[in-house]
């Protein structure tokens, strides 16, 4: 088994690669295309809002037939960017896969969105063009804010219930930086959102960060509770549209 993952490693650091940055509105963003295979390109989009695109380094198998497109997203991972929040819209962030596409001459990809990623790639296709997307994949995607509230608060009552009731206490932007709202969270996150006591290390996220900033400006303070731009988001009596 180590001398199979050993060789998929080797390959996938032999597979042709190509970086950069593009111009789109507000900065620029960095881009990676690796692979150069015939099929049909794999666009991702990440999560956050504020997260980065390494985390799609565990699909690198995929550029043996395709190339894959990862970019960061303005403000955050190799896209630092400006510290001004009036870019954190929704309108705006849509404007990025338009302009990579553009610019790289993507003619005809798939996407693949991840949690806000998928959000993006939705009002992608609603709001500004479904024209070459040859498919799209939506995993664990926000599609309506208020729908993923109440399904958050439904795992949160099958918690202890002394850390329910510190989360009750915690749902303010307020309070979400005090040390026992802090424990609180990691407590829901260890259970529900990474299923364990940490993340394992990806090598490609060494020397990126992700930016809190603009996921408190469009989320709010933590992953239970919608206080930003996004409380209201719901596109899903659109969704028969794609």
């Amino acid at each position: 088994m180590r001398l199979l993952l050993l060789a998929s490693a080797l390959a996938a650091q032999q597979l042709p690669v190509r970086e950069g940055f593009i111009d789109v509105p507000g900065g620029k963003v960095w881009y990676r295309v690796t692979g150069s295979g015939s099929a049909t390109p794999l666009l991702l989009l990440h999560g956050g809002p504020g997260g980065r695109s390494c985390s799609f380094s565990v699909l690198r198998d995929l550029a043996k037939d395709r190339p894959l497109i990862f970019y960061d997203q303005l403000g955050s991972g190799r896209s630092k960017g400006p510290a001004d929040s009036s870019l954190w819209r929704v309108e705006r962030f849509v404007e990025e896969p338009h302009t990579v596409r553009k610019a790289l001459g993507l003619e005809r990809v798939h996407i693949l969105g991840h949690s806000w990623g998928g959000t993006l790639a939705t009002e992608y296709l609603l709001t500004k063009t479904q024209e070459g997307v040859a498919s799209v994949i939506l995993a664990s995607p926000l599609i309506s804010t208020p729908r993923w509230v109440a399904d958050a608060r439904a795992l949160r009552a099958t918690l202890p219930p002394a850390v329910e009731e510190q989360l009750k206490k915690c749902e303010t932007v307020e309070t979400a930086d005090d040390p026992k709202c802090k424990a609180a969270t990691r407590a829901f996150d260890e259970r529900f959102v990474i299923g364990a006591k940490s993340r394992p290390k990806i090598p490609d996220c060494q020397g990126t960060s992700s930016n809190s900033e603009i996921y408190r400006s469009m989320w709010g303070a933590a992953e239970f509770t919608a206080t930003g731009t996004l409380r209201d988001y719901d596109r899903t009596s659109r969704l028969h549209e794609l």
